[in-house]
């Protein structure tokens, strides 16, 4: 792993462990085995190192990158119940680097100006879906009338609204499956090719 990427990894270790308070860019060194001058030759400043933590975990998931590649093979419920599930957990593990981005204007901007103005960095998961369901409307295995932005939209939507809920649950996993099972089943009314009819 190139220094860099170890310091964008140190610094989302080090805010789940210690709070936005606590990660400084002498902790964020210590964490990735660096010296503390090496973040400024990288990154402009704590902020956009932070910002840099938080963009990016879903859009290079392997699981992004091959998803539309999925239609035509397995089922439908599936292949979204396997994308839902991959991205409760990596939402899951970043709601702190989110509340460190959100809870700092300097970070915020910093973030708006390596995203162009995006709305999180999540571009990739929403154009990964929608790619996906349009696939499969090629492929008759979704209705026509189905708007795979939408669908993108409620599934990757829900999903990160859900991992924020559920940092302030005392057993978060106790209705993980239940959210997913109902989550995509509800989507798979809408997308089903028997709706048009």
């Amino acid at each position: 792993m190139k220094l860099r990427e170890r310091m964008v990894e140190a610094t989302g270790r080090v805010i789940r462990e210690r709070g936005l308070a606590g990660t400084t860019t002498k902790e964020i060194a210590h964490a990735a085995g660096c010296a503390e001058g090496s973040i400024y030759n990288h990154f402009g400043g704590r902020h956009e190192l932070l910002a840099a933590a938080a963009e990016g975990c879903l859009p290079n998931s392997g699981l992004v990158r091959q998803f539309p590649g999925r239609a035509g093979f397995g089922t439908v419920r599936g292949n979204l119940e396997e994308f839902a599930n991959t991205a409760l957990s990596i939402f899951s593990e970043t709601v702190p680097l989110w509340a460190a981005v959100l809870s700092d204007p300097e970070v915020l901007a910093a973030h708006r100006r390596s995203t162009g103005g995006g709305r999180s960095g999540l571009e990739g998961a929403f154009e990964a879906v929608a790619d996906y369901v349009a696939a499969e409307q090629k492929l008759g295995r979704v209705g026509r009338r189905a708007d795979p932005s939408a669908a993108a939209e409620i599934l990757v939507g829900a999903c990160h609204s859900r991992a924020f809920l559920r940092s302030f649950e005392t057993d978060p996993e106790a209705s993980h499956d239940r959210f997913v099972d109902g989550l995509v089943g509800t989507l798979l009314v809408g997308l089903a090719p028997e709706a048009e009819e």
